[in-house]
């Protein structure tokens, strides 16, 4: 064979994946239903799993098709992943962004096609999504810090000792809980110890709040801005011999419940992911058929999902709810 038709060969395979990469990555052989494609944070987290369930659930209701990518944690596999869905020809992008300063490419072209992007939980820095769908982080903070203020109450206390355990930086919407909270604490005149950026996972936060202990901290209440942060700190108390250190999460995961029953931590702020991804699935339907949405903060394309608080009386109830 000459080189000439060798190269042509070349070519035609070549624009043969071109044209039957959409159709493969998204398995529409035989299915001709519109495609919602799904980008999650982290599926090794409970609260991603049943977001990922809510929306692909509510979204065959609805019958759309959905494609999942669980992005691991790795902002790079999310913009390719991201990338690769809307090149395939998706009608609405669902994202959990794992770094908020990393969505524009993503908005920018999905944008260029015509594609819807909605973006659940971790915030994004830039403006041009279509919708946004979140737990109401202040309130939930503030709910943390009011129900501390009457457990010190029923001991006649009226101080503390605080400190705020966040996720990194590029996780917007976390910021917002730790910052709900400590409006609490200061209203009314606790003294914060500490703000420390602990990741959001719990080996960091383990690591972190040992050291304190180890130097000394007073401590008398540590805020996490979610659970497996929570759940580090309550080991690191357990193991360093502080386990009058009152601890408080966020999130509503099975192993922060069963750390409340068990006494190793004093409350949660129960989040519900199933809802998020059904409210995310409601909006991407509702872009897509140009139905006008009503936004809870119409200036930033809000919905807010209301939170509770889960502590040692509603525990039972709450874990129950979740099996």
């Amino acid at each position: 064979m000459s080189r000439q038709n060798k190269k042509f060969l070349a070519a035609i395979a070549l624009l043969m994946c071109v044209l039957i990469f959409p159709v493969i990555y998204l398995g529409l052989q035989d299915d001709d239903r519109p495609v919602i494609g799904i980008s999650l944070y982290d599926m090794k987290f409970d609260f991603f799993k049943e977001m990922e369930k809510g929306a692909r659930t509510h979204l065959e209701e609805m019958s759309y098709r959905s494609v999942v990518e669980d992005q691991r944690s790795d902002t790079n596999k999310q913009i390719e992943s991201c990338l690769e869905l809307i090149g395939a020809g998706i009608k609405a992008l669902i994202v959990s962004p794992i770094n908020s300063t990393a969505m524009s490419r993503i908005i920018k072209e999905a944008h260029g096609k015509n594609i819807y992007v909605i973006v659940i939980d971790i915030g994004c820095n830039d403006p041009n999504y279509d919708a946004y769908v979140v737990s109401d982080g202040i309130e939930g903070g503030r709910m943390a810090g009011e129900f501390l203020k009457d457990v010190l109450e029923r001991e006649n206390k009226t101080t503390a000792r605080v400190a705020v355990f966040r996720n990194n930086p590029e996780v917007a919407v976390a910021h917002s809980r730790g910052d709900g909270f400590l409006e609490i604490a200061s209203e009314y005149g606790w003294y914060k110890e500490a703000d420390i950026v602990a990741e959001g996972e719990t080996e960091p936060a383990y690591r972190k709040m040992s050291e304190m202990l180890r130097g000394g901290s007073k401590v008398d209440v540590v805020f996490c801005t979610n659970d497996p942060m929570a759940l580090g700190v309550s080991r690191a108390c357990i193991d360093n011999e502080r386990k009058d250190v009152r601890i408080i999460g966020f999130n509503g995961d099975v192993e922060a419940l069963s750390a409340i029953r068990e006494g190793k931590m004093l409350a949660t702020i129960q989040m519900y992911p199933y809802a998020m991804g059904e409210i995310a699935a409601d909006l991407a339907d509702m872009l897509i058929r140009d139905v006008p949405i009503d936004f809870d903060l119409p200036d930033s394309k809000t919905v807010l999902i209301p939170v509770a608080l889960i502590h040692e009386g509603n525990v039972d109830n709450a874990y129950k709810s979740l099996h």
